[in-house]
């Protein structure tokens, strides 16, 4: 299971400062779950994340409402979990994109480009766009070569 670590500087933003602690534990939750991946979109229920926080499904809506409204994540009706800035805080290598790029690939159709053959993207360009779309952090330019 990998590691996340979380930068003590979050205590002093902001917006999570004025979070109530039901957020601030969701919020954590959403980083360091053992279904987060390197892209930061993934798939999780209403009822693991109430199960594994102790929250009721009414508070973790509230918390995904408020969370939404700030741009920070969103939860999609196919039970994805979308983190708009998870890839901004990563040390971002060509394996680590690599690994991005067969999440990306592995999303369901809703959450990418519909069709990367008809658009004229390659799975890398499909996965910049959907990166620009969420407005995730533009990712380093590493080179990756697609199999």
């Amino acid at each position: 299971m990998p590691k996340r670590y979380i930068e003590s500087s979050i205590w002093a933003d902001s917006w999570f400062e004025n979070l109530d602690s039901s957020d601030k534990l969701l919020f954590f939750y959403l980083l360091t779950n053992d279904r987060t991946n390197m892209l930061g979109i993934y798939e999780v229920s209403m009822k693991k994340i109430s199960f594994d926080t102790g929250l009721t499904t009414k508070a973790i809506c509230k918390g995904f409402e408020g969370f939404a409204k700030a741009s920070k994540a969103f939860y999609t009706d196919e039970n994805y979990v979308v983190l708009k800035n998870f890839l901004k805080h990563q040390r971002f290598n060509a394996n680590m994109k690599k690994s991005a790029l067969a999440i990306y690939k592995d999303l369901p159709n809703s959450l990418k480009i519909k069709d990367l053959k008809l658009s004229n993207l390659t799975l890398e360009q499909g996965f910049e766009s959907l990166c620009q779309g969420f407005g995730i952090f533009n990712l380093i330019e590493v080179e990756v070569e697609i199999e």
